[in-house]
């Protein structure tokens, strides 16, 4: 697979420096293909393969969009004249009687889909718990560029017109035509870049979504203003006090083409404003589950919110651009992972509380 990648993107990225061809013979007008045709069908490669990727590195995913059965999916449908993929995980117990949650899971810059729902564990849980989860794909832009169009205006698919907004909540309406859905059940979750976005959802074309969560990725600083919320809307974040790719206290991004994000507490004063809590907030020290991690997580908590519309923040003081217990640490380029709380297990506890 690997070999066909580099051959087609080879042919094509020539084909970029001279998109002009000619035929031997009676002189005739050439066929003049665009930039904008050529970088097209080399985006639609490139999802076609990350999404058979994805199928390898499942195992057990199966590609197609009937979901009869609980198991692993990797499916793709036209949106927006775009190849656009995700995968999904129906869990053990499903027997499309009885409607489940759905969990929208989004992953950072340069992830997949089955990546994040693999690394946070998100599947086992939705297993144990009899919720649904789809983790749609980035569109890569350029072979190596899957970065969603998060709100900071800066990224090559934003450039470039891409709708992650609409995509995300099309996933939704695709998984729910075809599986039996709670629709007063539906969540959104991200992390990184695609926590940005999910807080750019939340903001803009949240009214589906019954609570969302973000980690280590705020609220981008470009869309300050726009948020249409028909109601309110329940948050729930997680930052490391030394990520050193989202900053902590705001400013630009370090990666995947900067831009400026708000700070932690200006995110967080941003949604309690929102949904009309105090600017007040009380906070409760968690217990050190691991002394020997380096962190130390205290729980922010905003006062005198309405019962429906919760605002928490856990702030890990010593961590990085890392999930909350999460697989690895990888200190030398993300920072220290904490172990004092679970983010997973957290956040659907957290979303388990509403509905619309």
């Amino acid at each position: 697979m690997r070999n066909s990648l580099i051959l087609v993107l080879s042919s094509l990225v020539f084909s970029l420096n001279a998109s002009t061809t000619f035929a031997r013979g009676p002189t005739r007008t050439p066929k003049v293909e665009s930039q904008k045709d050529l970088r097209e069908k080399l985006a639609d490669y490139v999802v076609e393969e990350i999404a058979a990727t994805e199928l390898l590195q499942s195992g057990s995913a199966v590609r197609t969009d009937q979901f009869t059965d609980p198991g692993d999916y990797s499916g793709a449908f036209r949106f927006d004249n775009r190849h656009r993929t995700y995968f999904l995980h129906v869990p053990i117990g499903y027997d499309g009687q009885a409607p489940m949650p759905l969990v929208v899971m989004l992953h950072g810059g340069g992830g997949t889909g089955f990546q994040v729902a693999r690394d946070t564990g998100f599947n086992d849980l939705a297993d144990a718990q009899g919720f649904h989860v789809v983790c749609p794909n980035a569109f890569p832009i350029t072979p190596f560029d899957k970065v969603w169009a998060d709100g900071r205006g800066t990224s090559l698919n934003e450039v470039r017109g891409v709708d992650d907004v609409g995509f995300v909540n099309a996933v939704v309406d695709y998984v729910s035509a075809r599986l039996h859905v709670d629709d007063k059940r539906v969540y959104l979750a991200g992390v990184s870049n695609g926590s940005i976005l999910a807080h750019r959802i939340a903001c803009q074309q949240g009214n589906r979504f019954a609570a969302f969560s973000g980690v280590a990725g705020t609220f981008p600083d470009a869309i300050v203003g726009t948020c249409e919320l028909d109601g309110l809307m329940p948050a729930l974040f997680f930052h490391g006090t030394l990520d050193g790719f989202s900053p902590f206290d705001g400013g630009e991004v370090s990666s995947f083409r900067g831009g400026v994000v708000l700070s932690v507490s200006e995110s967080m004063g941003l949604w309690s404003a929102l949904n009309g809590c105090s600017s007040e907030f009380a906070f409760e020290d968690e217990p050190d589950l691991d002394p020997t991690d380096g962190t130390h997580v205290q729980r922010h908590d905003q006062i005198a919110c309405p019962d429906s519309a919760s605002v928490v923040t856990y702030v890990i003081e010593g961590g990085g651009h890392t999930w909350p217990d999460g697989p690895g640490d990888a200190s030398d380029v993300f920072g220290i992972v904490t172990h004092d709380v679970n983010a997973t297990r957290t956040i659907w506890d957290f979303f388990r509380q509403y509905s619309k």
